[in-house]
């Protein structure tokens, strides 16, 4: 039987959420997340927690930076640090994932270094990574490039996805909503919407490019529940990673796999 994933992201996407929501389809999820935690190396710590935001009970997923001091759990990193996409891919290749695994993350960390570039009119091999390239960044990229890998699906349909609006602190201070590199993600054939009542940053650069990458296809709704009502109803398995913002409504995304 094949099978086919449907990742809905009506409420936005970013890497960490994406990990979890991959982490909970599986049955034995403390297995899973050893095997993570064995393979990325990088002197990282793997952690997952159950948690809820509002009616939607599902998974928080962390990866934490060993080489940095932490405040209330939160890694603590310099304002100025960055990184380029040869620190990147050292990472990558740091791990003991496989190579399929390896080549996919690069495959992602690459739509982000175009997008970047794009947005800075820089070229690609003169990309700073700031956010996107600190370590707990990157792990979370490699970990859903594993667990993508993992589940093994025929297909992988995306929903549209909730962009957000409004404005943003990052490293070059305060930005639209999208972000610079999320809108040249996003504009590269993904449907996205906002909605009036639900704002601020919903979809991160790095959700962006694993939509980008992973997607067989994209269904185009525009609605927080219409993606929804096509799910099927018996799945094979369905698991929920939540973010950690009150966004005013259930905060998370939803990876349903099913046969067909």
């Amino acid at each position: 039987m094949k099978t086919v994933m449907y990742v809905d992201c009506t409420r936005g996407i970013a890497s960490d959420m994406f990990v979890a929501a991959l982490l909970d389809c599986f049955e034995d999820k403390e297995a899973v997340l050893r095997e993570l935690q064995l393979n990325i190396c990088n002197n990282m710590s793997l952690t997952v927690e159950c948690a809820k935001s509002y009616e939607r009970t599902g998974l928080l997923f962390t990866a934490k930076d060993n080489t940095y001091k932490s405040v209330n759990g939160i890694n603590a990193h310099c304002a100025h640090s960055h990184s380029d996409l040869t620190d990147v891919h050292s990472f990558i290749d740091g791990t003991t994932f496989s190579q399929n695994v390896k080549n996919a993350a690069k495959g992602v960390y690459d739509i982000i270094a175009q997008a970047e570039a794009e947005a800075h009119g820089a070229t690609v091999d003169s990309v700073h990574f700031h956010e996107v390239g600190q370590k707990r960044a990157v792990a979370c990229i490699v970990c859903a490039c594993a667990l993508v890998d993992k589940l093994n699906a025929d297909r992988v349909v995306f929903s549209g996805i909730n962009a957000g609006y409004g404005k943003v602190i990052c490293a070059h201070g305060e930005v639209d909503v999208p972000a610079p590199a999320t809108a040249a993600i996003l504009k590269r054939g993904i449907p996205h919407f906002y909605i009036d009542a639900v704002g601020g940053e919903l979809c991160t650069p790095t959700g962006a490019a694993l939509a980008k990458y992973f997607a067989s296809s994209f269904v185009a709704q525009t609605g927080l529940s219409e993606f929804a009502d096509m799910l099927p109803t018996a799945a094979v398995a369905r698991g929920v990673g939540l973010g950690r913002r009150d966004i005013g409504i259930a905060n998370g995304v939803t990876v349903t796999l099913a046969g067909e």
